[in-house]
C-alpha cells in the first residue's frame, strides 16, 4: 500500500515540478524576449503603453508628414503640368 501511495505521490510530484519549470521559463522569456514586440502584447491583451507610446507618436508623426510631403509634391506637379 505504501509502495503504491509512493508511486503516485512521486508522479504527482514530477507532473507538478515540470509545470512550474515551465512556467518559470515562459515568464523568463517574456521578460527577456517577447515583452518587446507590440504584436505579442497585442495578441495577449496587455496594454503597455508606458514607453512604447511615444514611440508610436514618432512613427505616426513622421508617417502624416510623408504623407503631407507627397500630396504637396503632387499638387505641385499638377499644377506644372496644367500651366504648360
Amino acid at each position: 500500500m505504501t509502495q503504491i501511495f509512493l508511486m503516485l505521490l512521486s508522479i504527482i510530484m514530477s507532473f507538478i515540478f515540470v509545470i512550474i519549470f515551465v512556467f518559470i521559463g515562459w515568464y523568463l522569456v517574456w521578460k527577456v524576449f517577447l515583452s518587446r514586440f507590440r504584436f505579442v502584447r497585442e495578441l495577449l491583451m496587455i496594454n503597455n503603453n508606458n514607453s512604447h507610446q511615444s514611440d508610436d507618436n514618432n512613427r505616426s508623426n513622421t508617417s502624416s508628414n510623408q504623407l503631407r510631403q507627397k500630396k504637396s509634391r503632387q499638387r505641385i506637379t499638377t499644377t506644372t503640368a496644367t500651366n504648360s
